[in-house]
């Protein structure tokens, strides 16, 4: 835990590259929607609660809101490494976006 708040705190500094979304790509994604969006829909939070639960109940997640899981990897040691990100996101393809 003590990793991840750290991880956090550096990952806030850190410039976020923008990025043009392809027509067929998913409502959402570990690399286009930020952390916030997925926090606030019930079923992408529910994804998010399944595979990094440590992540999500972190008090300081929310200073990550503007911020997306992929901008936070290189920062989360490996609680966010590709294959998680590979399984979330495989899941929050299966989402409509609402």
């Amino acid at each position: 835990m003590r990793h991840l708040a750290y991880a956090l705190a550096i990952a806030l500094t850190a410039p976020v590259a923008g990025s043009a979304i392809a027509a067929a790509a998913p409502a959402y994604s570990t690399a286009g929607t930020t952390i916030g969006t997925l926090m606030a829909n019930p079923q992408t939070k529910a994804v998010l609660v399944k595979y990094i639960p440590d992540v999500v109940n972190n008090g300081q997640i929310s200073l990550a809101n503007g911020m997306t899981l992929k901008a936070i990897q290189s920062y989360s040691g490996d609680a966010l490494n590709d294959d998680v990100l590979a399984k979330i996101d495989g899941e929050l393809a299966k989402i409509a976006k609402k």
